[in-house]
C-alpha cells in the first residue's frame, strides 16, 4: 500500500517540478525523516545525490547496490 493516494501524487509531481535537487531531498528528510534511505552503486549520479543529501542533512542511510 503505498503512503499517498493518487490526488496527493499529483499534487506532489507538480510541486516537485519547480524544486531544486537539494529542496527535493529536504522534503524527503522531513517527511521520512531517519527512515530515509538512498540506494547507491556508487556511479556518478547516486553520488551526487549522496552529496546533496549529505549538505541538508545527516539524517539518511545509504545502501549499496551491486550492480556487478
Amino acid at each position: 500500500m503505498s503512503p499517498f493516494d493518487r490526488s496527493e501524487l499529483v499534487e506532489l509531481n507538480e510541486r516537485a517540478q519547480k524544486m531544486t535537487a537539494q529542496q527535493i531531498v529536504a522534503w524527503g528528510i522531513e517527511r521520512f525523516g531517519d527512515k530515509l534511505v538512498i540506494a547507491s552503486s556508487f556511479s556518478q549520479e547516486d553520488v551526487a545525490v549522496i552529496d546533496i543529501a549529505w549538505r541538508v542533512s545527516r539524517r539518511f542511510r545509504v545502501v549499496t547496490l551491486d550492480t556487478g
